[in-house]
């Protein structure tokens, strides 16, 4: 189902896609045309869409791109390896925290606390202890300024 003529804030268009997907859950997707909406009419669209999941008791899994930790999708340990962003083995290139943040899908201006789930994430895939020291030790020091 496609939702058509909502207007954002600053004359763009909004389309909404719902795609149920059975027993693997439902989707929304949120498409704009013409300028990036603002950050306000975002957070407004962010809240109507969580205050519909709450209203109709469904459980929200993953909002893209994520705003706070409740919104990232997170595996287990006990998740396949093939599904982590690290596979069994370590990326050389990934040596500091800064790189770490864009190969985990996050922007570096992304919110702490979505940081925060995410590196925790990454830390518990098989191939963290192949991650140079130095990274280790800088993931240590991040996860203890919280």
């Amino acid at each position: 189902m496609v939702a058509e003529g909502v207007r954002d804030d600053g004359g763009g268009q909004f389309e909404e896609l719902l795609s149920d997907g059975g027993a693997a859950g439902s989707g929304d997707t949120l498409f704009h045309t013409g300028q990036q909406p603002s950050t306000a009419t975002i957070e407004g669209y962010r809240e109507s869409f969580r205050e519909a999941v709450r209203r109709v008791e469904l459980t929200l899994v993953q909002v893209e791109p994520p705003a706070s930790a409740d919104e990232v999708l997170t595996t287990t340990a006990a998740t396949d390896e093939a599904d982590s962003p690290f596979g069994d083995q370590w990326n050389p290139a990934v040596a500091e925290l800064g790189r770490l943040w864009a190969h985990l899908g996050l922007d570096r201006n992304a919110p702490r606390e979505v940081k925060e789930v995410k590196l925790r994430e990454a830390m518990l895939a098989q191939s963290w202890p192949q991650a140079p020291e130095s990274l280790r030790h800088e993931a240590e020091e991040f996860l203890r300024s919280v």
